[in-house]
């Protein structure tokens, strides 16, 4: 875990943001080599859905925007649960999608619940792994849907976020046309360092962050590669987190 307060007492300090770089290059850092494009994919592998031992998962936000998202036949949520030896829990704030989907699904652990509230307890609060797909930069609070998800994990346990990163380049034609502008429900954005600083407060561990490259192996692919893993985030239209529960 990257403490900066040991190396200095100002958050600006530039001899502390060259340590921090290294430590997150070589640290944290995954490129993940896939033959397509293919982001449920890895989000799935990172949940574990190919483990072969029993897994409690934790979904949270799973009625996104409502029922029209559970009805597409891509619904990330139904893929997660397509492993039958894992035990999967979602919990969202919809009530009203939470209804509507547990009727069209027949999932029957699917449950209201405010997964900011620190002290709450979903069953044992004895997760292997929560997941929680660009739900963080919707919170009024990220800190404490961190200390909830630590409440929440056995020890050792994982946290897999996926959140956007608004400073990628493809974002750049919204800009020209709307500004700076996003999803109207988003409160934060949560970048490298701040997932950092979070985990530091919280006592969660930053453990890995995922950009996906191309299988690809041309000299020209080969060169421009070089170039993504250099400047990355301005490439990656996501970030992908995983946290570990000490």
């Amino acid at each position: 875990m990257f403490n900066w307060k040991v190396i200095s007492e100002d958050p600006n300090d530039r001899q502390m943001f060259d340590r921090w770089l290294a430590y997150y290059e070589n640290n944290i850092v995954n490129f993940d080599i896939f033959s397509k494009n293919n982001r449920d994919e890895r989000i799935l592998e990172l949940c574990g859905i190919k483990s072969i031992a029993p897994l409690k998962i934790l979904d949270v936000g799973f009625a996104e925007h409502g029922i029209e998202y559970a009805k597409k036949p891509d619904w990330f949520h139904a893929k997660l649960r397509k492993n039958p030896l894992h035990d999967v829990t979602g919990i969202d704030i919809n009530k009203q999608a939470i209804e509507e989907i547990r009727e069209y699904t027949q999932y029957d652990n699917l449950f209201y619940a405010d997964a900011t509230n620190v002290d709450l307890k979903i069953g044992l609060g004895d997760f292997d792994i929560i997941h929680a797909g660009d739900v963080i930069e919707h919170l009024s609070n990220p800190g404490d849907f961190l200390y909830f998800c630590k409440n929440n994990l056995k020890s050792h346990g994982k946290i897999v976020i996926t959140t956007p990163n608004p400073i990628c380049k493809y974002s750049l034609p919204a800009y020209r046309k709307y500004g700076f502008l996003a999803n109207m429900e988003h409160t934060c954005w949560i970048s490298p360092t701040n997932m950092n600083e979070l985990c530091r407060r919280t006592g969660l561990v930053f453990a890995e962050s995922h950009y996906k490259m191309n299988k690809n192996k041309s000299i020209k692919n080969i060169l421009r590669e070089n170039h993504i893993r250099k400047y990355k985030d301005l490439y990656f239209s996501e970030f992908q987190y995983i946290l570990i529960n000490p």
